[in-house]
Order: C-alpha cells, then structure tokens, then sequence
C-alpha cells in the first residue's frame, strides 16, 4: 500500500465512524473546528491561501458579490472536499441510515420525455450532494436510472482505492439504481452499445456532469468558459432520446430539492436539426442560470475560467 492510499484509508475510516457516532446537524461544525484547528497549527497555508483568489474569480463569473453565506459555504467545501458526501455514504450503512428530506420538481417533464418512447438522458449538474441524492430522489419516485460510471467514482481513484474503498460508495448508491454502466478506457464501446440499447428501450440513463473523458468542447459560460464531456448531448443527438437537465439544490442540512429541467431536446419549437455542440450550448445556459442562484452549491468552480483567462488559453478551444 502507498503512503497516500494509508493516508485515504485512514481518512476514510476516521470519517465512517464519526458519522455513525455523531449527530448530522454536528458534522459541518466539527469539520469546521478541524480546519481552525489546521489553520491554527499553519498546516495548509497554501490551500488557505488560494481561497481570497477563488471567491473573487467566482465574484467575476457571476457578475455579482457574493454573500457572506455564499463565501464562508465556498470556503468549507474548498478546506473539505467531498467531506458530506463521504460522511452520508457512511451513515447510510448504519442501522439508522441516511434519510434526508427530498423535493423532487419537474417530474413531469420526465414523464412527458418517457412517453414520447425514444429513452431519456439525464444530464446532471454537480451540486452538493447530487451523487447520492438524485438517485435517491428518483428511486423513491417510482423511476428506475441506468447510470453511467467510471470506475474511480467514490473515495478516490488510486488503483487501491477503486478495489477495496470505492465499492463501499458504489454499493450504497446501487441501492437506488436499476443498472451502473461501467466505463473505462477498454469497454467504452461495450457502455455506448449498453446505453444506445437501454435508450431504444425507453429507459432512463443518467450521466454526470464532469471533464473525464476524452472528447471535450470548452463552451461560454457565465462570464466565462468552461470544458464539457459530450457524452450526454451525443447520445440525445444520436439516438432521439431526449436529454433533460437535473439540479441539486440544498436547503438545509438533510434537506434538498431535485429540479428536473425542461426538454433541451427534442423542443417543441426546433425548426432545425440539433447538434452535439447546440446541445451543450442549451445545457450550459441552463447550468449557468442555476449556478448563478447558487453559486455555493456547484461543486466544479475549478473547471470554470474567466474570459480574459480563456483568451490567453482556453479561448482557442472554445467553441471547436
């Protein structure tokens, strides 16, 4: 085992059994007292450091301050990425569980997809918490999702980790799956055949939103660029499933609402033929207005550039 696989382990452990023995409205606060803590002792400096220079790049992005709320929820989940998220994996395990309140909202442009009878793509936003609750939310409504994954989804991607930690992620959310779609570099073309039939069935499948993979198209965004898999917006274009856009809004400390967004395709107004590239032209605005609300809660602000950085960079991959 590698030193930094130990220091996962044990990370991870630590945290499985806080969020078992701790009350939830205690886990933020305690998180919280270990990164004063950190600070206190000067560990972390330049982390700490690189946060003044992320708020003000979001500041910049969203053409408007952000609240004392916003920045101090920004803060925390730079010093503590994916720290819920493990903390709520682990609870669920407990004889307890997890159980947060959940919204679901738009469920009938999901329905209004499915009876057009050409499958559904779920294109869904990374919120806090979306990993977890979006399968929960539509499970407990009666859907059954076929997601796309790769295998380093969970605690980390370290060969270790993908053996012996991420299957304890993975088996919490296969609780509220009909199928996990594996991917990787070797089966990619075994995933598109599984997801296209899947689709010609008329079923759900549910892709996140990230920038692991290999094709990637740099599109406007807020006041700026940022990169998008075009996986989700291909299969739409190249099947005639429709392709609706899912949001995670958290409003309290279990509880979140679910936004299924209307049709980005088909629409009912589309005189012509959509392309990959409109599609995530469409999702990015739609993206943009939601993350522009609540800007704490979107978790990808690393990917997010502003125009003047995208001119020097990025700007000569935007929209290619």
């Amino acid at each position: 085992m590698q030193k930094r696989d130990l220091r996962i382990t044990v990370r991870v452990l630590l945290r499985g059994a806080f969020a078992w023995l701790m009350p939830e409205r205690y886990w933020r606060p305690w998180r919280r007292l270990i990164i004063r803590c950190q600070h206190g002792l000067g560990l972390k400096r330049q982390q700490r450091a690189r946060v003044p220079e992320r708020l003000a790049q979001i500041e910049s992005l969203i053409d408007r301050p952000l609240t004392q709320e916003e920045s101090a929820t920004l803060a925390y989940y730079s010093a503590a990425p994916a720290f819920d998220d493990t903390m709520r994996i682990f609870r669920s395990y407990s004889p307890i569980g997890w159980k947060p309140e959940i919204t679901l909202r738009g469920a009938e442009h999901l329905d209004h997809a499915l009876e057009q009878g050409l499958g559904v793509v779920l294109w869904v936003a990374t919120f806090s918490g979306s990993r977890l609750v979006v399968k929960m939310a539509l499970h407990q409504a009666g859907y059954e999702i076929h997601h796309l994954s790769r295998p380093g989804h969970g605690f980390s991607s370290t060969e270790f980790s993908i053996q012996y930690l991420n299957p304890m992620w993975v088996r919490v959310e296969n609780r509220y799956l009909a199928e996990r779609i594996r991917v990787t570099d070797e089966t990619t073309v075994q995933a598109v055949k599984t997801i296209r039939k899947r689709l010609a069935a008329n079923k759900i499948v549910s892709i996140t939103d990230t920038h692991t993979a290999k094709q990637l198209l740099h599109k406007p965004f807020l006041n700026g660029y940022r990169p998008y898999a075009t996986g989700a917006a291909h299969f739409a274009v190249s099947t005639g499933a429709a392709l609706l856009p899912v949001f995670t809004i958290e409003t309290g400390y279990r509880s979140f609402e679910v936004i299924i967004g209307e049709s980005l395709y088909p629409k009912s107004d589309q005189q012509d033929a959509a392309s990959t590239e409109s599609l995530i032209t469409d999702y990015s605005t739609a993206l943009g207005r939601m993350v522009a609300r609540h800007p704490h809660l979107w978790t990808l602000w690393p990917l997010a550039k502003r125009r003047d950085a995208a001119a020097s960079g990025d700007a000569a991959a935007a929209d290619t």
